[in-house]
């Protein structure tokens, strides 16, 4: 049932070497009963968006690093789940896709699905992120509520200290 409501995009994704990346979302059509024609669809928006047009076809083997996240990336946002959970989302992304990943993941909070980004990057989380959570030895070591992320104004510096200095 969990599986449903949410997606989760690892650092380092499992996808299957031989197969594209439209086999893997025609796959993921399938496991989550969705229509195949809309997936195909929004896939190739999605790699537009991703820079990633040119490798639909292509087996995942052969990809870049950065060009394989980028493909678990655009498999993750394919479905409209509630909740999508990544991992280092900007994992070996230049900075178009970087920002373009930004881009997708404000339109789809705007829609209402909840994101859960793990990420060692301040800029982007305090770009993102309604809160935040510092992990020290597994346990939070410190909490940003909205309000506390908006007082930053955007310094991207200043939210490192803060997380530097709750991390201990």
């Amino acid at each position: 049932l969990a599986r449903r409501h949410l997606v989760y995009v690892a650092q380092r994704p499992a996808l299957a070497p031989l197969a594209s990346l439209r086999e893997h979302a025609e796959a993921l059509a399938g496991f989550r009963g969705l229509a195949v024609e809309a997936m195909r669809q929004r896939l190739v928006q999605l790699a537009g968006e991703l820079r990633l047009g040119d490798a639909l076809d292509l087996p995942v083997r052969s990809l870049s690093g950065g060009m394989q996240h980028k493909a678990a990336l655009a498999l993750g946002l394919l479905a409209n789940t509630p909740l999508v959970m990544l991992d280092e989302p900007h994992t070996g992304l230049d900075v178009r896709s970087a920002l373009a990943l930004r881009g997708l993941i404000r339109a789809r909070q705007a829609t209402g699905t909840a994101f859960v980004l793990a990420s060692h990057l301040a800029e982007a989380s305090l770009a993102l992120a309604d809160r935040a959570l510092v992990l020290r030895g597994g346990v939070v070591g410190r909490a940003f509520d909205r309000d506390d992320l908006r007082a930053f104004g955007g310094d991207a510096r200043a939210f490192e200290n803060a997380v530097l200095t709750a991390m201990g």
